[in-house]
């Protein structure tokens, strides 16, 4: 009987043209039809070709997995720099929008001052609120206060950066956690408050 002739197969490959087998089974379970045609050959061949495309399937899923849990893992800090040379006083952990405000007497009014900022993924620290109930603390920033000695304002900041002459009354308040500088920051020295991954 000639190869033209050949009965079909009852298993699970069929013939194609020419009475070349095509493993048919195999490629309809692991890809789209429209690119099951392109698999003509024998049996081993295409078990060959389908379990090296899962492994490199398997390759990249594992590489994907690896990356998304090296980027959950990692965590965002408010970072609290001084000294010459430079040193980290402390650090907080902190979420995208979440906010939080540095306290302090101001040194020309002798006026209570709170600056509110806003942390926010690719854009980092932004000044949004002062309050006092010093007029001459607005006018120092070149703001207008509301009747509640508020301003709202909205200034990107790279980092912040503060030096004074006495940190006994600088506070940095992040949800219920309080910082306090006295004791810990000498007096003139900068400060650079700045966002950090680790």
């Amino acid at each position: 009987m000639s190869a033209l002739t050949r009965p079909r197969s009852s298993s699970s490959s069929c013939e194609g043209g020419l009475g070349v087998k095509r493993y048919e089974a195999p490629c309809k379970r692991y890809l789209p039809e429209s690119v099951i045609g392109i698999f003509q050959g024998d049996e081993r061949e295409i078990e060959y070709m389908i379990r090296h495309m899962l492994r490199i399937g398997l390759v990249l899923l594992s590489l994907s997995c690896t990356l998304s849990i090296q980027s959950a893992s990692a965590e965002t800090h408010l970072a609290v720099w001084t000294g010459e040379p430079k040193r980290m006083v402390t650090s907080f952990p902190i979420q995208p929008g979440e906010t939080f405000s540095i306290r302090f007497i101001n040194s020309i009014y002798l006026a209570p001052a709170i600056e509110t900022f806003i942390y926010e993924p690719g854009r980092g620290i932004s000044l949004v609120k002062v309050q006092s109930p010093s007029a001459g603390v607005f006018e120092y920033y070149g703001l207008v206060p509301d009747h509640s000695g508020t301003a709202l304002v909205r200034v990107n900041i790279p980092e912040i950066r503060l030096r004074s002459h006495d940190y006994v009354n600088h506070q940095i308040a992040i949800g219920d956690r309080l910082f306090s500088f006295n004791g810990l920051i000498k007096d003139g020295d900068l400060v650079v408050i700045r966002i950090e991954q680790s």
